[in-house]
């Protein structure tokens, strides 16, 4: 049995509360996870959510990724935010920058909020996440 961590860049307080950087903060626990023998370390992606600071989930896999040995995963990427071409080729780049150790869940976004802010119909999120998927899929 495999044992995993999701670490939530969730922060409910106004900056000036917290007496860390959150990345930083968040760096602390992926190496206490790594120290302490978890299997993976997933992180989230959302995009304008204030309470949410997590806006680069690859980036962040690959800032944690490499001052950790256990694999990291993103969970979930959000294929329909992006070209499926540009995703695909971030996703398999961040792979090999991390030896192989880059796990991946893909979704279509939980909140119809976060879609209009970003200008994209809520409606098409289904039609949009299976299109993206397979050319994710046609192209590895």
């Amino acid at each position: 049995m495999d044992f995993s961590i999701f670490l939530s860049h969730m922060r409910i307080h106004p900056p000036g509360h917290y007496s860390t950087n959150l990345y930083a903060e968040k760096l602390a626990e992926a190496k206490l996870a790594d120290a302490c023998g978890f299997d993976c370390i997933w992180l989230p992606e959302h995009h304008l959510i204030h309470f949410m600071q997590a806006p680069g989930g690859l980036l962040m896999c690959l800032y944690y990724g490499q001052q950790v040995s256990i694999p990291i995963g993103q969970m979930v990427n959000l294929l329909v935010y992006r070209h499926p071409l540009i995703g695909a080729g971030e996703i398999a780049q961040a792979d090999v920058l991390l030896d192989g150790r880059l796990r991946l869940g893909v979704g279509r976004g939980a909140y119809a909020y976060e879609f209009r802010r970003l200008g994209l119909p809520w409606e098409t999120a289904n039609e949009r996440f299976l299109e993206c998927l397979d050319v994710l899929m046609e192209v590895w």
